[in-house]
């Protein structure tokens, strides 16, 4: 086990999933490559975070950092974990007031089961971005994301970005996903109305009518 050094982490880039480390009393000339595959559970950590890292170098032989580890006090681990919690028990929560609104009969099922098969798609093509992007390969039009958090996968969105560490740093993808979540969340309210829940019995019997026997 080679000697661990303390040192910064500079820059990241998440789609590709590279940065460099500033090592302590460095200068900036001297910064090391890192990949996420150094990181724990290859999810990269904050830009400007304390960390450990070994040196090593990477299959061509370049000098690069290893082994990565947060170097963080006790109090700010427990505040990163709950705010990372938050975001699942958002989508958890929503999800178990939808199965509690159908067993109420209040909330129809074609609903519940939108946001149960849009959550997993999303999830999915999350996990195959979060590939593409470390392999330097396909990677899905954000449009198509946008997309998914409207018609109802925002729950999983929310648990694949904290799972994955995937598109947390993007502020303009954030802006845009929150937007479509946002107003996917007050469609989903409104369908509670007395409006929404004339149309919400009435779509199935249309679809039925379209798709039916």
């Amino acid at each position: 086990m080679g000697k661990r050094e303390r040192g910064v982490l500079s820059h990241w880039n998440d789609g590709r999933g590279f940065g460099f480390i500033q090592p302590e009393g460095s200068a900036p000339e001297d910064a090391l490559f890192v990949h996420v595959r150094a990181f724990p559970d290859r999810r990269a950590l904050p830009v400007g975070m304390d960390l450990t890292f070994e040196r090593g170098t990477d299959p061509r032989g370049r000098p690069c950092a290893l082994a990565v580890r947060p170097r963080e006090s006790l109090r700010r681990v427990l505040w990163r974990s709950l705010f990372r919690l938050q975001a699942q028990a958002a989508a958890l929560a929503f999800m178990a007031l939808l199965g509690l609104g159908f067993w109420a009969s209040v909330v129809p099922a074609f609903l519940v089961l939108a946001y149960l098969v849009f959550s997993h798609l999303t999830y999915g093509v999350y996990l195959w971005d979060k590939a593409g992007a470390i392999r330097g390969a396909w990677r899905a039009d954000p449009r198509l994301l946008y997309a998914l958090a409207f018609l109802g996968g925002w729950p999983g969105a929310l648990i694949a970005q904290d799972r994955l560490r995937h598109l947390t740093k993007n502020d303009r993808f954030r802006r845009f996903f929150w937007l479509a979540t946002t107003f996917n969340v007050l469609t989903a309210c409104w369908f509670l109305t007395p409006d929404g829940r004339f149309w919400s019995e009435a779509i199935p019997l249309v679809l039925q009518r379209l798709f039916g026997a």
